[in-house]
């Protein structure tokens, strides 16, 4: 009767050790990786808004006359 009550006892121990350990490696080969944050692309926009005015000639469709 003992010996029965032990091998049941000792069966229960084994297998809740098991169930934890196959949970806790689930648990961990699904977790998420923290992602890296992304680095910003840095534009002329960036400095304080649009650019100065250059003189620059500008096209037309227009012909001279």
């Amino acid at each position: 009767m003992i010996k029965g009550f032990l091998k049941a006892a000792a069966l229960a121990v084994v297998a809740t050790t098991a169930s934890l350990a196959v949970k806790r490696w689930l648990d961990g080969r699904y977790t998420r990786k923290p992602r890296t944050p992304k680095r910003e692309i840095s534009t002329w926009e960036d400095e304080g808004g649009s650019l100065a005015p250059q003189s620059v000639a500008v096209e037309t469709s227009q012909v001279p006359r």
